[in-house]
């Protein structure tokens, strides 16, 4: 096996595993979809179906980060020390954007006719950001604690968070539906789709800018 095979094959391994991780994502959607929409067990208490919702937003922060871990695996230095160990999602980004500052994925739209794509338009706004999500990581941290034995004791009623999940997931879906990760190579970017139309499936492709 050549070189290039060697690295064809590294590629088409991150891509897969990176795929494996959006199909978890989506799973972890669909969760907080049925527990917001009462398709859960009815018996669940409503603070409880927050703390589930929360969960899966934390989970989903932290598959975002290794996911972008694992398709910059090329970098050596992604693939050493301590990075490769560490899962907090905040952790990982900050030490991605001082590695590579456009690690992070651009969302876009495709557009055409139907099977086959004419252009791709980037999405400028209602996604989850790089700084959106440290913000819903550590969101999340705070709602998955019970609190300080101030905040226990406090007649204060803390109301339940069911229409900003809502809208957390709403970003996190803009941003991963279709979208565009640049490589340390200034000519090859991947392209991820969350659900193909032939098989519902996420798909990644690499793609080389013309010059």
């Amino acid at each position: 096996m050549s070189h290039n095979d060697d690295v064809r094959l590294s590629i088409v391994k991150r891509m897969n595993g990176y795929c494996g991780l959006m199909e978890e994502i989506k799973d972890r959607q669909a969760i907080i979809s049925s527990a917001l929409d009462g398709q859960l067990n009815p018996f669940l208490q409503p603070r409880a179906i927050e703390e589930l919702c929360y969960l899966q937003l934390r989970m989903t922060c932290e598959l975002i980060a290794l996911g972008c871990l694992l398709m910059h695996g090329d970098i050596e230095a992604t693939r050493s020390g301590k990075i490769a160990k560490r899962y907090e999602a905040d952790w990982i980004l900050n030490a991605l954007s001082k590695i590579h500052p456009a690690f992070y994925p651009r969302p876009s739209k495709q557009l055409g006719m139907i099977g086959k794509v004419r252009q791709v338009e980037a999405i400028t706004s209602g996604y989850l950001t790089k700084a959106d999500l440290v913000a819903l990581y550590h969101e999340c941290g705070s709602n998955l604690h019970r609190g300080s034995i101030r905040r226990l004791l406090s007649k204060d009623v803390v109301p339940l968070r069911f229409d900003l999940i809502r809208a957390w997931q709403g970003k996190i879906i803009t941003l991963l539906n279709h979208h565009q990760i640049d490589s340390m190579d200034p000519l090859i970017e991947y392209w991820v789709l969350m659900k193909a139309d032939h098989d519902g499936k996420a798909h990644a492709h690499v793609m080389q800018k013309l010059v």
